[in-house]
């Protein structure tokens, strides 16, 4: 179902119709933003994509990884806000041989996942 929803920028009020989101509203800047930061290029040294659904997630992890044995690990914050947050590292454990994909939730109107 995903994928036949555009996902890019010049598609942007074509997505926001789709949605019924108002294109002046906080929601739609957000959808812009989250649209921008995946159409941009990686970091240094760094792969990146734009999860638009779990299979698409597993693919790329897969891919990247070179193999399907993952250990998926989740955090959960106590309230999901837009805004940065500031995280205390308690303690840190090596789990993946210093090969890993992180994946972080974005704002769109459907489960989009940043991975890189």
């Amino acid at each position: 179902v995903a994928d036949s929803i555009p996902f890019s920028s010049d598609k942007i009020e074509e997505i926001l119709n789709h949605f019924s989101i108002d294109k002046d509203s906080e929601f739609a800047n957000m959808v812009k933003k989250t649209i921008k930061m995946c159409e941009g290029p990686a970091g240094n040294g760094e792969k990146k994509y734009c999860a638009t659904s779990l299979e698409s997630m597993v693919d790329f992890t897969t891919s990247h990884l070179g193999t399907n044995k993952i250990l998926a690990i989740s955090t959960e914050v106590e309230k999901e806000t837009p805004e940065v947050q500031t995280y205390t590292i308690e303690e840190v454990t090596e789990k993946a041989n210093g090969k890993g994909v992180i994946c972080h939730k974005v704002a769109y109107p459907y489960a989009v996942h940043f991975c890189h």
